[in-house]
């Protein structure tokens, strides 16, 4: 789904950002993962290999539009994070994958952290961020393999357009 607001693709670009920065170099548990804007295809689920683990896939959802509120409009979406790991040894896949897990919500409050302001004068502003983790899975069976999928829910405010 495209995006449909200049502030959600802010957003969803300060979320890519932030996630592109985990690196064991930089404090992180993980390994740098690869980092895709364009969901989890079935071309790039075909691909997972030990080579191009560990990846985060970043899919926006749907929008609800709110009422206006103070001349701003309060706006609220999904945001699907797919997270996978690769493991020489099937009992290193949860520490892995936990690892991953980890880094993804220290950065995810960062976002919430820096989003907590304006992002550019007058645009608007992230209210709040809330994620869950709504599985552990394998990917395809293989125990060297494993991942995760996160659920964010998004709330800002947008300033009214005036036309």
């Amino acid at each position: 789904m495209a995006s449909e607001t200049p502030g959600r693709e802010l957003i969803l670009e300060a979320i890519k950002a932030r996630l592109l920065l985990i690196d064991r170099d930089q404090g992180y548990h993980s390994t740098k993962p690869t980092v895709h804007r364009d969901g989890l295809t079935d071309e790039w689920l075909g691909a997972l290999d030990s080579q191009t683990l560990p990846a985060l896939f970043i899919e926006d959802g749907d929008e609800t539009i709110g009422h206006n509120v103070a001349q701003h409009f309060s706006n609220e979406f999904q945001v699907i994070i797919r997270g996978y790991v690769h493991a020489r040894q099937p009992n290193e896949v949860s520490t892995v994958l936990n690892r991953l897990l980890h880094d993804t919500k220290r950065t995810l409050q960062a976002v919430q952290a820096l989003g907590a302001g304006t992002w550019q004068s007058g645009k608007g502003q992230v209210t709040q961020i809330a994620y869950e983790i709504t599985s552990d899975i394998s990917a395809g069976g293989n125990p060297h393999f494993g991942g995760f999928v996160m659920t964010l829910t998004i709330k800002y405010r947008e300033p009214e357009v005036l036309t």
